[in-house]
């Protein structure tokens, strides 16, 4: 059967690295992301250079049901989800108070609400078969209370703590997670928004 690697914000920067490092190992791809014309763009290249399926997906993952149209797409492809990479994020600067309501509902749903739920969502099918790989995006602000940045900084720390106890849950059951905190990055991330 075969193996895809479902991957969040690969349209661009880690996201798109993630793609092209896992496309050179054979796996095939479901490049996610709100973007579509840039979803084409990486699937098309990913074909073209490794010869591998790969499948654009766009979806806004701020969503309330974002979370289950991946899965639901998931379910329709043919072959089985081996890799669920948790990449997409959103960074703001400004102060908590400064910052607008709606932006704070964005960037929690795209931190913690989708993340978990896709974590969800894809850990049960992978316990059931006895493997799967789950990988977090969160940052090294996760450590330390960062300001002008205390929503960013509180959201990654979520998926720290979200990465941990799923580690936990998953490891007898053939399931691996992993949580990865990067430092500044030099990508497109911060001109996102």
């Amino acid at each position: 059967m075969k193996q895809f690697a479902i991957i969040t914000g690969a349209s661009s920067g880690i996201g798109e690295e993630y793609a092209r490092q896992l496309a050179a190992k054979g796996y095939n791809i479901v490049v996610v992301s709100e973007r579509d014309k840039e979803n084409c763009r990486v699937a098309e290249s990913l074909r073209a250079e490794y010869g591998i399926e790969a499948l654009p997906l766009c979806v806004d993952l701020t969503d309330e049901d974002a979370a289950q149209k991946v899965f639901d797409f998931a379910q329709k492809i043919d072959g089985e989800v081996e890799i669920l990479i948790n990449n997409a994020g959103m960074l703001l600067f400004s102060t908590l108070e400064r910052t607008a309501e709606e932006r704070l509902d964005k960037i929690v749903a795209l931190h913690c609400t989708t993340p978990t739920k896709l974590c969800r969502l894809f850990a049960s099918d992978m316990a059931r078969r006895g493997r799967g790989h789950i990988l977090l995006m969160s940052s090294v602000t996760a450590w330390t209370p960062y300001p002008t940045i205390s929503h960013y900084a509180a959201s990654k720390a979520y998926l720290k703590s979200l990465g941990q106890s799923l580690w936990y849950e998953m490891r007898d059951k053939g399931v691996s997670v992993t949580t990865v905190f990067p430092s500044a990055v030099d990508t497109p991330f911060y001109n996102l928004n």
